[in-house]
């Protein structure tokens, strides 16, 4: 039993787990602290019923900052990314609870629309552009992807069709998410100004203009706390999502079409599939919708009860997303060590302006039939 113990204590307090562990605590202190920042600035400073700026802003611009600032482990990175992939997809997942499969149905039947246009803009404009601008067709192929489908996850996977190297990862991933993070925190105010506070417009801008998943998440929760809407974060994670899932067939041609001038024929690592986090995601909006029926829920248990967990798994969700955009702020910095060439970023902030325009622009055509 003792050697057991030790054995256990040895495995814990590894160097890369102890990383795990302690990255995640920051970041869970950071969301922690956040919270009560958030009441603090808008309720007990500035007298609001409800605070101006969300906790999810602070927890990006204080873990942005103490990464910039404090020289943190290297291998607390490890914990940080749990944070942007588990904790996040655990979060996604309990958002699911939140909706039923009409509700699914009627925010995808106008989503796939504003979707695809918004989509054909990102790729044709980045590639056009791209040329124009004297960057290299990879490089190009890695920003589209990334500001039309699902940002950072989409750059990862189309890297490898289209033979990109590392240094052109680099700039596609540090552009994206550098953009998405402005985004983040402009566009709740952005799409209220602009849909006068109709969430569910305000919900298909977030979902359709904003790179990266995680940016798109915090956006809507960021829009929930400051207006009390929370139709707009259900209606931006079913349209990020639903244009996630665009990946497995877009990725592809991206690669056929970015490799086609080679005549080896390689195309690279293979193809994309649907990510489990949305099939979970997917589950829980079944089980919400099966539970919704009859008197018992689910067939076995108690309204009242069965309300009470919902109830109960609605204030949890946005704790989760609160604590993976700790985690994304503190995976950022501001660092000045490096020459950065500056025509991806341009690249990338003219298609972002354009597909938000384009965004604007479709979801008032096709939500006024």
């Amino acid at each position: 039993m003792v050697e057991f113990v030790k054995r256990s204590l040895s495995f814990i307090f590894q160097r890369e787990h102890t990383g795990v562990c302690f990255g995640i605590l920051l970041a869970y202190a950071i969301a922690v602290l956040s919270s009560h920042l958030a009441i603090l600035f808008g309720q007990r400073i500035l007298q609001f019923q409800i605070s101006p700026v969300s906790p999810i802003v602070f927890a990006i611009l204080l873990g942005v900052i103490l990464n910039s600032i404090v020289d943190i482990p290297s291998h607390w990175q490890r914990g940080f990314k749990v944070c942007t992939t588990l904790i996040l997809q655990v979060g996604i997942i309990l958002l699911g609870f939140r909706l039923s499969l009409g509700e699914v149905g009627k925010i995808g039947l106008l989503a796939v629309p504003i979707i695809l246009v918004c989509m054909f803009t990102a790729l044709s404009v980045a590639l056009l552009l791209g040329s124009k601008l004297g960057i290299k067709r990879r490089l190009a192929a890695l920003l589209a992807v990334g500001t039309g489908i699902c940002g950072c996850t989409a750059i990862v996977a189309v890297a490898p069709l289209v033979r990109a190297s590392s240094t052109d990862i680099k700039y596609a991933i540090a552009t994206i998410t550098g953009l998405g993070l402005i985004a983040l925190l402009l566009y709740p105010y952005i799409g209220a100004y602009m849909f006068n506070g109709d969430p569910h417009r305000v919900g298909y801008f977030l979902g359709t203009a904003i790179h990266d998943t995680s940016q798109v998440l915090g956006a809507g929760l960021a829009y929930q706390a400051q207006y009390s809407a929370p139709e707009a974060l259900n209606v931006a994670t079913v349209t990020k999502l639903i244009r996630n899932s665009m990946m497995v067939a877009i990725i592809p041609i991206i690669g056929f079409f970015a490799n086609r001038s080679h005549s080896d024929g390689e195309t690279g690592g293979g193809g994309s599939r649907i990510p489990l986090f949305v099939i979970g995601f997917l589950a829980a909006i079944f089980v919400r919708t099966l539970g919704d029926q009859g008197d018992l829920a689910l067939g076995f248990l108690e309204r009242g009860f069965y309300e009470k967990v919902i109830l109960y798994i609605d204030s949890v969700a946005p704790q989760f997303l609160t604590i993976a955009m700790a985690g994304l702020g503190l995976s950022a910095s501001i660092s000045r060590s490096e020459n950065w060439d500056w025509r991806p970023f341009l690249l990338g902030f003219v298609v972002t302006v354009i597909v938000g325009c384009m965004s604007v622009l479709s979801i008032n055509i096709i939500l006024s039939f």
